[in-house]
């Protein structure tokens, strides 16, 4: 065979604008896609001249190409431009619609070549967005069409004018994908292979092993005709095996090759010359062909004319009152098949039956299972049972008659019957003459008798009797010779009586006068009612000669006139408006210019309106009674060809343009880059979507970032995700190690190292055993462990086998010259302490002794350094004796301490100095004041200058006999005596003066008199002035008794007192600051910047274990800032265990104590703390004890205590949520969060809620905003007395006495005193002294994810979140809704598997199914669930057995399943989230997470969110029959009763039970459809229900109400998982009895966990949150009671039961 090969020829394969590369469905062949871009494709001209050339009377075309969705396009036409000028169209064109599911064929029909086309039956192949390989076989009066491995479809011309034309024209162009100069023709797609054969494909030019393309009855080929698709003939003969497929040859010429194709042998010169003269002639009959055309185009154009006015209908055949569609086969019965063809049906018999063969007796046929007389004998009664005719003779029943007769052609006589006129009746046969309706007759053997018949009278006005009857009827009445209907008035002849007919009965009564309005009705002659004079208005009153307007006709003005009302309009009264279009108010007569009128329609002030008929780009605008329209403009559209809507003004783009594309309305395409996606045009917007993903080869794929797909690239196990080849732990056993292999999880046991103790423990959560620990003063320590002393800080413990001993600790020597002492060794470098003083890290102080020395504390060492003294201006300074730095000369400066020429120092205080202002006055004895201590000067002359210091005294060195001495304020001048003691008196000399009694000013120089050293003037006194103070930097100075200056005042805390700019800490992690009288406390920040970190007892933060810092070296000793952060500073340090380390912390900076935030001033660069731009507020007496908030910081509190503000810093609780979930408020310190998130489990609790800790009743905890206080209960010591006995209840810290004799009954069971029994997975029950004590955990609400869902683990109080599931049910005889939503019905009776995981086998359930006696159908009646080595069968009524027991519900096995009964149905619950509901009876519910999605198999189907491939058999074909489908999950075990089942079968059971039972399945089973159903129609469509519902009613029989009820329950139960509770039942319809004398009542919509006496008192949530299944119908208590011992009580009837929770 040869071919051309079409990419090959149009170098598709090589260069074309808009064709990409592309997979293809065959691996190694590549496919090429085409874009809206491609240009239109023309075969060369010698490729079409070689195809002239080579025709034999047939073309043919083979493709593979996938379409896209929503597209239309042409394969490929074959166009003569001759013919195309002539009336356009082409000569052939195959075009496949995506979006209209159409392959439609276009060409000339006949000898006229007449325009003609036909759709393929079945719709187009490529419309379904995949890979479809298709062939087409074209002859003049055949067309064959091959699509993949299914049956072919033949279609054959009936005569000479439906004859294909394949008479090709010279001028003949072959285009590919699209039609030349029709834009909107390019297929958009695929192309894998594209080839033309001049020879055709009369088979498929690909193997089947299914098929041999038996081609089954050929259709007709008729004009514009839509053909169904043909029946396949299963019982045709096998063909022979096509021929193997031909190489595929390529004719595209290249350079340097033969001008004719490759495999074509070149011809004789002879043959060409015979070849061109064959040409010729038929050139001469192109010519004799055009002219018959011509001759014949007059009758064409009129029979257009006639076809124009006609409509073309697809037959259809009509059988048994059902319409059915050309090519339509349907069985008549189990032996005649039946097909409709061109209208009429056509009925045979089957063959293919052995019970369809038939007998044939006395030379008539009849068919199998037919009972018959023989005709030879009338005695003998036959049958026909497989092809053997069976007689047997009949006994002739006895007759109780006198006269008998024989019947020709019968067995027996009969008694003699009566001759009626024509009529022959039987004997005892009674019937009423024609003639006289009131006899009755009977006939008695031979004679009729007859009588006469009596009527009774039951009414008084009885109607005539019917036509045929004797007796009158009381359906109506007749009065005076006239007939009334039952009901009708009869005419009574008074006005005030009104009569009618009643039942046979004329019934008379007055006539009823409505009440009158007014107090003096009056009746007129002639009528039966009063009336009032006055009129009426509507309901108003109107008086008598009143002018009024109705309210809702304005424009009238009536008048009441003697009771009437007479009116005239006021429309001509009305004044012209003063605008154009006035209109009217409501109320209002006259029009105005308020609203407007236009064309007969109202429109408010301001309105803008399109007219109606003015079309959509008018816009008139209604202002003051005017209106003005105008057309509305359009911008540019952005498309070339768009679109005009009629209800729109401006043109619209319904096209997408993406990436410079255009896509219409619908369209379907993949984006570039991104196979996984399909985007659709949506309202001239792109819409894109995911694809689903193939099927992979391993356990357990993951996703990888950027991809949409799972891939065996990862491992996704137990919602974690873990790289190929990564070891792992198995998060649910800890005793597993797993390793991620090519994306399959695979795991093994952990081997345990032996322990190296006599008795090791396993701790919980952990796998292999361990030494013990030890545990002091409550805290736990493993075993070898060291730890510091919780008792001591200098000692070091180590813990041995359990026991602990502990030593002191070594004290290393200090790496630095002035350490800090520390908690146990004063070696803590990172500090100085110096002269009596302790000092901060790189804290500057002056020198304690040398005034001219400034010191610095680094790392625990001092330096001191003499001060810079600033350059002076002047040429000669000098150095004024005392003074630090020299100065210029100048005004007298005023001289410091050394200026006075002191003579005694020795006790003065090195750090005091004097004022700079003390300046001596020219008297001959001075005074001067400095703190606690005096300076006397006797004279200006003498150059000494003496110091006193109180309770001390000195020689006066201007007097040598004399003496001078200061006590408090007082300087005394005396002479001592002989004993140098002092002498009193003033006659001894003495001369004293008080510096407080009189104030000076400095400079200020009194004239007192001097006293002489002999003899002394009376009166002589010394001059003292003020002493000048020093002036202080600090804001809190104090001056202390007995002092006159000020001096800055230090910090007291804990009542010690610290000096301004000392540090200290109050605790190992508290540091302390003095600065200006504050005292500044704060928690340490400890900095964990190293890799290796060491906690040394008795410090805070723990050290590094090296001085390697971001690489680079420290030594020991040397600070630096970690970061760029100038508050964090670290210190290199030596420590005893050898080798340095590093300390880091923050800086502590101090609180600005009544600061306003508007003077905060922020640290500059490179500093820390912030600064006040004023003076702080002091600490006085008057504020102690309040407290203030510092600005700068909202975390520091100060409180003014002992004259000191002392701030300390508050610490913020450690939070149990997330870094995520916590948040700071504005102006609070610390953040918080909404909820408490508590460890064992991870649940989570709300804000303020309280619980009780799991593992221990005497530890109660409260959330408070995120942190988690807990607190211990403290027991009293209990003795118990009197034969009780101490007993510690469960949800009970301490230990109560209890009677040890007292039971108590449980649910029918009891129970011994302190006996314990768990009653659910949540809730434990004790029994104390005769009551129940029960407490209950409560779950916290499951916050799943928008595609996840709550999910129990048996064993497991509260739920966990999985992902989605799917549900499959299982209902009727039986019918299943697979997890993709597609209803598929089955009727064996075997075991099949409904659902099993095929790739990991984690769970399989088998259903078994029983006929109950009814061949042909099936119902569920058992349920086998295999879940890890557990198996769980579910039983009728309830019944549960685990593996092969009978099981007591509820029922754990953990940790693979729970089962229980809630309501009227069992539930299974799995650890996979494997759920199973099963009714007890025949209804079944199967639902499985979503991370099975793709992996299920069975009759529920494939679960990956495609229904049209669920009925896939076990090899995994798609199969053809429901049947076949059911048949191939068959397990080999049979039906699991040990009996014989059957196969299922494509039945109908409406057929066999007949028309009547089919009606009445319709009729009962459109309740569905009804009212009570409707909410529920949008949520699940109740078409496929109905179905199934008239389905199991044909099959059930005399059970057809419990059948009804069980497709109705099914529908509800879907509806109640959509969210929606239908209440559809009623008296008549399903109703459910439940046992009112125990006081239950039926629920459609009950909780699935009822109220009992044992969890009423449940605190709120405990219950629901794990009752997390939607409602189920049953049985249930009403509102205000509970269930106890299947009885429904009042709660206070209830025995005694104590609820606790956990």
């Amino acid at each position: 065979m040869v071919v051309i090969d079409l990419l090959e020829a149009l170098n598709v394969t090589r260069s074309v604008r808009g064709v990409s590369r592309a997979a293809g469905p065959e691996p190694g062949v590549p496919a090429w896609k085409f874009r809206q871009r491609v240009p239109h494709l023309t075969l060369p001209w010698d490729y079409a001249v070689y195809l002239l050339a080579s025709s034999q009377g047939a073309l043919g075309f083979h493709f593979v190409a996938r379409q896209s969705r929503g597209s239309a396009g042409t394969l490929i036409s074959l166009v003569s431009p001759a013919a195309a000028a002539r009336d356009g169209r082409p000569l052939l064109q195959l075009a496949s619609s995506a979006r209209a599911n159409q392959l439609r064929l276009d060409y000339r029909a006949g000898p006229g070549m007449e325009p003609a086309s036909l759709l393929f039956p079945g719709g187009s192949p490529l419309a379904r967005g995949r890979w479809a390989r298709l062939a087409l076989d074209l002859q003049p009066h055949r067309l064959a069409l091959f699509v993949d491995c299914h049956p072919a479809v033949l279609l054959e011309g009936g005569g000479p004018g439906d004859a294909l034309s394949l008479l090709l024209p010279l001028d003949l162009q072959v285009t590919f994908a699209s039609l030349p100069g029709d834009a909107a023709s390019k297929f958009l797609g695929y192309w894998q292979t594209a080839e033309i054969s001049p020879s055709g494909f009369p088979r498929r030019p690909w193997h089947c092993e299914n098929l041999a393309d038996p081609f089954p009855v050929p259709h007709t080929l008729v004009e514009e005709g839509d053909l169904a698709e043909p029946p396949f003939d299963q019982g045709s003969p096998l063909a022979p095996e096509p021929p193997a497929l031909a190489d595929i040859r390529n004719y595209q010429q290249q350079p340097g090759e033969p001008e004719f194709p490759p495999g074509v042998a070149q011809p004789q010169p002879g043959a060409l010359e015979e070849r061109v003269q064959q040409l010729e002639e038929l050139v001469d009959g192109f010519g004799a062909a055009l002219d018959e055309v011509k001759a014949q185009n007059s009758e064409l154009l009129a029979r257009v004319k006639s076809l124009e006015s006609c409509e073309c209908r697809r037959p259809v055949c009509v059988w048994a009152g059902t319409q059915r569609e050309d090519g339509a086969s349907w069985d008549k019965d189990d032996c005649t098949t039946c097909v409709c063809l061109q209208g009429a049906a056509r009925c045979s018999a089957r063959q293919d039956r052995p019970q369809c063969l038939g007998c044939e007796y006395d030379g008539q046929r009849y068919q199998d299972g037919d009972a018959f007389l023989a005709t030879s004998n009338p005695c003998m009664n036959c049958s026909c049972l497989e092809g053997n005719v069976q007689c047997f003779r009949l006994v002739c029943p006895q007759l109780h008659c006198a006269t008998q007769e024989e019947v020709p052609g019968a067995c027996c006589p009969r008694c003699q019957g009566c001759v009626d006129g024509a009529a022959r009746r039987e004997h005892g046969e009674e019937w009423a003459p024609r003639a006289d309706p009131c006899q009755s007759c009977r006939c008695l053997e031979g004679r009729a008798v007859c009588r006469k018949r009596q009527c009774a009278r039951l009414c008084r006005h009885p109607a005539s009797p019917r036509p045929g009857t004797c007796c009158p009827v009381c359906d109506g009445c007749s009065l005076d010779g006239r007939e009334f209907a039952s009901g009708e008035p009869v005419p009574s002849g008074e006005p005030c009586t009104q009569c009618a007919c009643v039942s046979g009965n004329v019934l008379c009564k007055p006539t009823g006068c409505p009440a009158a309005p007014c107090p003096e009705p009056v009746r007129r002659p002639g009528e039966c009612c009063p009336r009032c004079q006055d009129c009426l208005s509507g309901t108003q009153p109107v008086p008598d000669g009143a002018v009024f307007t109705p309210p809702q006709e304005p424009c009238l003005r009536c008048r009441c006139q003697a009771g009437e009302v007479s009116c005239e309009r006021l429309e001509q009264s009305c004044p012209p408006a003063p605008c154009s279009h006035p209109g009217t108010a409501p109320g209002q007569c006259c029009p105005a210019c308020h609203t407007c009128e236009y064309e007969g329609r109202p429109y408010r002030h301001g309105e803008t309106f399109t007219p109606p008929g003015h079309g959509p780009c008018a816009r008139c605008t209604c202002s003051a009674g005017h209106v003005r329209c105008q057309e509305e403009g359009c911008p540019p559209v952005p498309c070339a060809q768009p679109i005009r809507d009629p209800q729109r003004c401006c043109p619209i783009c319904k096209v997408c343009v993406v990436a410079g594309e255009e896509f219409e309305e619908g369209a379907q395409w993949e984006p570039d880059g991104d196979p996984c996606t399909t985007c659709t045009c949506l309202a001239r917007e792109p819409v894109c979507g995911a694809l689903p993903c193939p099927p992979v080869a391993c356990q357990h794929p993951a996703r990888r970032s950027g991809d949409c797909c799972p891939t065996c690239a990862q491992c996704a196990y137990h919602q974690h995700v873990y790289a190929n080849g990564q070891p792992f732990a198995d998060p649910h056993s800890p005793c597993q190690r797993c390793q991620c292999t090519d994306g399959t999880v695979q795991c093994s046991p952990v081997a345990c190292p032996p322990p190296s103790c006599p008795r090791p423990e396993r701790q919980p959560g952990q796998c292999c055993p361990t030494c013990p620990g030890c545990s002091m003063e409550g805290v736990t320590v493993a075993a070898g462990e060291r730890f510091p002393s919780p008792r001591d800080p200098c000692q070091l413990c180590v813990c041995t086998a359990g026991d602990v001993s502990c030593s002191a600790r070594d004290c290393p020597g200090a790496l630095c010259a002035r350490p800090l002492p520390g908690s146990c060794c004063q070696n803590n470098c990172n500090g100085c302490s110096y002269g009596g003083k302790e000092y901060p890290n790189g804290a500057e102080f002056p020198h304690p002794t040398h005034r001219c020395k400034q010191c610095h504390c680094l790392n625990g060492n001092v330096q001191c350094l003499s001060r810079r003294c600033p350059p002076l201006l002047c040429a000669e300074p000098i150095l004024v004796p005392g003074g630090c730095c020299p100065q210029c000369p100048g005004k007298p400066a005023q001289p410091a301490r050394g200026d006075l020429g002191l003579t005694s120092l020795a006790d003065h205080k090195s750090h005091q100095q004097f004022p700079q202002t003390l300046r001596f006055p020219r008297i001959t004895t001075r005074a001067a004041r400095y703190g606690d201590e005096w300076l006397w000067k006797p004279t200006p002359q003498y150059k000494k200058t003496v110091l006193l210091i109180p309770k001390d005294q000195a020689p006066d060195p201007g007097q040598y006999t004399s003496q001078v001495a200061a006590s408090g304020d007082l300087v005394q001048m005396f002479r001592p005596n002989a004993a140098g003691q002092r002498r009193h008196g003033p006659d001894q000399g003495r001369s004293t003066f008080d510096p407080g009694h009189r104030h000076l000013q400095l400079g200020e120089e009194p004239h007192l008199p001097i006293p002489q050293p002999r003899s002394p003037a009376p009166g002589g006194d010394v001059l003292c002035v003020m002493a000048p103070c020093p002036l202080l930097t600090c804001p809190h100075q104090v001056i202390e008794p007995g002092d006159c200056c000020p001096r800055c005042k230090g910090c007291m805390y804990d009542g010690e007192e610290h000096a301004n700019g000392t540090s200290w800490f109050s605790s190992p992690c508290v540091s302390c600051l003095c600065i200006h009288g504050i005292a500044t406390c704060a928690q340490i920040r400890c900095l964990g910047s190293c890799l290796r970190p060491v906690q040394v007892p008795g410090e805070c933060c723990p050290l590094c274990a090296d001085c390697m810092f971001e690489g680079r070296p420290y030594s020991p000793g040397e600070s630096f800032q970690p970061s760029l952060d100038p508050c964090e500073i670290c210190t290199c340090e030596l420590l005893a265990a050898g080798g340095p380390h590093v300390r880091c912390y923050r800086r502590q900076c101090p609180s600005l104590v009544g600061c306003p935030r508007s003077q905060l001033q922020p640290p500059g660069p490179h500093h820390c703390c912030p600064t006040c731009a004023q003076a702080l507020s002091n600490c006085t007496a008057e504020l102690a004890g309040n407290e203030l908030q510092a600005a700068d910081d909202p975390c520091s509190t100060c409180q003014c205590k002992d004259l000191t503000w002392v701030c300390v810093r508050q610490g913020c609780p450690q939070l149990s949520c997330p870094l995520t979930e916590q948040f700071t408020a504005q102006g609070a310190c610390c953040p918080v969060c909404d909820e408490c998130v508590i460890e064992t489990g991870g649940r989570r609790v709300s804000d303020g809620e309280s619980w009780t800790d799991s593992e221990d009743d005497c530890i109660s905890c409260t959330c408070n905003r995120g942190h988690v206080e807990c607190h211990i209960a403290e027991c009293e010591p209990v003795e118990c007395q009197g034969g009780l006995r101490r007993v510690r209840m469960p949800g009970s810290c301490c230990y109560e006495c209890q009677d040890p004799d007292g039971c108590c009954s449980y649910q029918g069971q009891r129970y011994q005193a302190s006996e314990h029994w768990q009653v659910d997975t949540c809730t434990t029950c004790t029994c104390v002294s005769g009551e129940v004590h029960c407490r209950s955990q409560r779950c916290p609400t499951a916050a799943c994810a928008a595609d996840e869902t709550p999910a129990l683990t048996p064993g497991m109080c509260c739920p966990h979140c999985l992902p989605r599931p799917a549900t499959c049910l299982a209902f009727g005889d039986p019918h299943y809704r697979t997890f993709d939503g597609r209803l598929l019905h089955f009727q064996g009776t075997c075991t099949y598997v409904l659902a099993q995981d095929c790739r990991g086998g984690d769970f399989s359930i088998h259903v078994t199914n029983d006929d109950r006696g009814r061949p042909g159908v099936a119902w569920t009646k058992e349920v086998t669930v295999q879940v890890g080595d557990a198996v769980v069968q579910l039983l009728q009524d309830w019944l549960v057995r685990v593996d092969g027991q009978v099981v007591t519900l509820p029922f754990l096995k953990e940790p693979h399943l729970y089962v229980e009964r809630q309501t009227n149905t069992v539930l299974l619950n799995t650890n996979i989230g494997v759920k199973v509901l099963w009714s007890g009876r025949s209804q079944l519910e199967v639902s499985v997470p979503g991370t099975y999605k793709g992996h299920t198999c069975g009759l529920c189907g494939d679960f990956n969110g495609h229904p049209q491939d669920d009925a896939r058999l076990r090899s995994g074909q798609l199969a053809r029959a429901e049947a076949a489908f059911g048949n191939s999950w068959r397990v080999p075990s049979g039906n699991g009763t040990g009996g014989p089942c059957a196969d299922g079968r494509d039945v109908d059971p409406c057929k066999e039970a007949g028309y009547r039972a089919r009606k009445e399945a319709n009729a009962r089973c459109k309740v569905l459809k009804s009212g009570a159903f409707e909410p529920c129609h949008p949520l699940v469509p109740p078409e496929p229900f109905f179905a199934a519902c008239v389905y199991d009613l044909c099959a059930c029989g005399a059970g057809a109400d419990q059948c009804l009820c069980d497709a109705l329950e099914a529908y509800a139960a879907l509806c109640r998982r959509a969210g929606l509770a239908l209440r559809w039942r009623s008296p008549t319809l399903c109703a459910v009895g439940c046992p009112q004398d125990r006081g239950y009542v039926f629920d459609e919509c009950g909780p699935p966990c009822p109220k009992t006496c044992y969890n009423k008192d449940a605190p709120l949530g405990a219950i629901e949150s794990r009752c997390f299944t939607p409602c189920v119908p049953g049985c249930q208590c009403p509102a205000g009671r509970v269930e106890h011992e299947a009885h429904c009580i009042l709660p206070e009837a209830c025995p005694r039961v104590v609820y606790g929770s956990l």
